[in-house]
């Protein structure tokens, strides 16, 4: 889903505005900077622009937090730092590091003219969304994510918003989907 949202976003902005930079902000256990084989899936979506921005001459400005050492290979960390992918690991993504957390994040901020923002449901904590394909015990929790959403929103330059991988099959009590309206309604109060 974010290859195709961020060709759109980016095809409306080259019509519009072609000097202004998207930056990606992907709250995410995983980096998805896959290599596609013959073509893309959930795993892939970021190496994907990547390209594309090389194609494009643009900057690759992206930033993922929740990362999980144990969900990606050592060479998505190699490459996420070749790329000079800005990340924050799971355990640091938390309220006890929330000024180091709110400066990483205002640094980027600061890179970038818009923000496409990307929740993958699968980096919240599986005792607050069991209801995703690839659970975790070790991730992030929703407050800490509220107060990331209340950043970027207050930056004003949020200029589109998924939320991905709810797997409604494993969605006991649809907790999952409960905890995505809900950061979604942050969003929009």
């Amino acid at each position: 889903m974010a290859w195709a949202h961020f060709c759109g976003i980016s095809k409306f902005l080259q019509q519009t505005q072609p000097e202004k930079t998207i930056g990606i902000v992907n709250l995410d256990a995983h980096f998805d900077l896959r290599k596609p084989m013959d073509f893309g899936h959930s795993g892939t979506p970021f190496y994907q622009i990547k390209q594309w921005s090389d194609d494009h001459q643009k900057p690759f400005q992206y930033l993922c937090l929740g990362i999980q050492k144990a969900s990606n290979s050592q060479i998505l960390f190699e490459r996420a730092e070749a790329w000079q992918v800005d990340f924050v690991e799971a355990p640091e993504c938390n309220l006890a590091y929330v000024t180091s957390l709110e400066k990483i994040i205002k640094n980027f901020l600061s890179k970038v003219d818009f923000v496409y923002l990307t929740v993958d449901l699968d980096v919240f904590s599986s005792a607050f969304a069991p209801g995703v394909s690839a659970p975790s015990p070790m991730g992030i929790e929703p407050n800490t994510a509220v107060h990331i959403l209340q950043i970027l929103k207050n930056s004003n330059k949020l200029i589109s918003v998924d939320f991905a991988e709810l797997n409604p099959v494993f969605d006991s009590d649809n907790q999952t989907a409960s905890l995505a309206a809900r950061l979604i309604h942050q969003l929009l109060s």
